[in-house]
């Protein structure tokens, strides 16, 4: 036997050298000759599991399936992403409409407030008249504000993608 590790001479027994186990000649190194089949055949004992997650399985595990099941597995996949992408235009489509109503519904009631103010005024109350004109423009500034803000935190909450026109290597 060799003194430096990872240089040995002595092949593995050749009864052995038939498995599927591919061991490196350096663990045989410092190794009795007796206790070398005893160690492939702990080692051929071990079992690898593997495991996925996702939407899909990977190739070699799909292939793995009957043609019938792996169509199946792809209707699937398709019909799930679809029903996704239906979701999400919906949802859109409803915080739109939402966003459009408040917005409408704040127009609304700042034109109310300026009718009432101008009705005040004509009657003589002319401070009332002034503190409604700006509450209205205060709804007003309010929507826009809260608008704003909204728009800014949907844009923090977005990950940061990498550009896909820049070149990493």
């Amino acid at each position: 036997m060799s003194d430096t590790p990872g240089t040995s001479s002595d092949p593995p027994d050749e009864e052995n050298s038939s498995s599927n186990v591919v061991l490196p000649s350096d663990l045989f190194a410092d190794l009795p000759v007796e206790k070398r089949a005893e160690l492939i055949q702990l080692v051929s004992q071990v079992e690898v599991y593997g495991s996925f997650s996702g939407p899909l399985p990977p190739p070699e595990v799909l292939n793995l399936y009957d043609s019938e099941a792996r169509q199946a597995i792809l209707s699937g996949f398709v019909a799930n992403g679809n029903h996704r992408r239906t979701s999400e235009s919906r949802g859109q489509l409803f915080f739109f409409i939402r966003d459009i109503l408040a917005l409408l519904a704040a127009f609304v009631l700042a034109l109310m407030l300026i009718n009432g103010s101008i009705e005040s005024i004509q009657q003589g109350q002319s401070i009332e008249g002034l503190l409604g004109i700006g509450g209205a423009v205060a709804v007003i500034a309010g929507a826009f504000l809260r608008d704003r803000k909204r728009r800014r935190d949907q844009l923090e909450r977005q990950p940061n993608l990498p550009d896909s026109g820049s070149d990493s290597s």
